[in-house]
């Protein structure tokens, strides 16, 4: 499915309602899932994000299985509404969501296009009769602008909140099988400014808790700003493989869980918890510079 405006083209797959495109005067700026390094390219993440441990969680006492960022990125969305600059898709549960999460609900994501900009719009809505629990995240790549992987630097992420850059972050340590650890340690920027190296992702991901960013700027290594995103969440983050030649800025609304994490879902760290009949939306933005 494409739609498209003066500046950017921009393609979705049903299967999971995924960017898989987002051409920009003729530039791809969205990695193209070679498997080699990641075979995605802008999954949804829901009803989890991260892992639950032993890929197991508990809801009333009884165990659920899930894989690492559930399900939503390997479903098929049904398309509800295509207009030339505008796209929305649905997934709703059914009986094999139930065996695995077991929760009546709908996800919407809604794709709209004006000039440079990209708005990513996805609303939980919660049809049963008891709150509903769930994590919901943002998981695009973007390509790294005349990549090298001899470069001692492939790019830089400019960070901001509230207007004003960033000058430390703080980044929740991932223990080897990339659960959370309740460790911490710093990265200092200056101008908001970090370095993307070989070396920043040999832990793992980036795991920045505590809206520590609303806004992040992608530039080359002349630094040169050339894509940004926005959003509002608890969580933030930024991954890539070793020496890949692209990096995902990923706002969350949930986290990965501890080693050993075995209590209820509702005690999941940054989990959501939506009344009977209500609604979540979650909004964030990709726009080209």
């Amino acid at each position: 499915m494409q739609i498209s405006s003066s500046d950017i083209v921009l393609q979705v797959s049903p299967l999971g309602a995924e960017l898989t495109s987002f051409l920009v005067r003729g530039q791809q700026l969205l990695w193209q899932a070679d498997p080699q390094f990641w075979r995605r390219h802008a999954p949804i993440l829901f009803p989890i994000v991260g892992k639950v441990f032993n890929n197991t969680y508990h809801v009333d006492g009884q165990p659920y299985h899930l894989p690492q960022h559930g399900f939503a990125r390997d479903s098929l969305f049904q398309l509800i509404n295509q207009s030339p600059t505008e796209l929305e898709l649905q997934l709703s549960a059914s009986p094999d969501t139930l065996k695995v999460y077991p929760y009546p609900f709908t996800l919407t994501a809604h794709y709209q296009l004006c000039q440079s900009v990209l708005t990513c719009r996805w609303t939980v809505h919660n049809p049963g009769s008891r709150p509903l629990y769930f994590q919901l995240g943002a998981h695009p790549a973007f390509n790294f602008l005349d990549f090298a992987p001899q470069n001692p630097i492939y790019g830089y992420l400019q960070f901001y909140r509230q207007g004003t850059p960033v000058h430390q972050l703080t980044v929740t340590r991932l223990s080897a099988s990339g659960h959370a650890t309740d460790q911490t340690y710093t990265l200092s920027l200056a101008d908001g400014i970090l370095a993307v190296t070989p070396q920043l992702f040999q832990h793992d991901a980036l795991v920045l808790e505590g809206s520590q960013a609303d806004r992040v700027v992608l530039l080359d290594r002349h630094r040169r700003p050339y894509l940004q995103t926005t959003f509002q969440a608890p969580v933030l983050g930024i991954w890539s493989p070793v020496a890949a030649p692209f990096c995902c800025i990923e706002p969350w609304y949930g986290r990965t869980d501890p080693e050993g994490f075995a209590a209820d879902i509702s005690q999941r760290a940054h989990i959501q918890c939506l009344p009977p009949q209500h609604s979540f939306t979650f909004t964030y933005t990709i726009q080209a510079l």
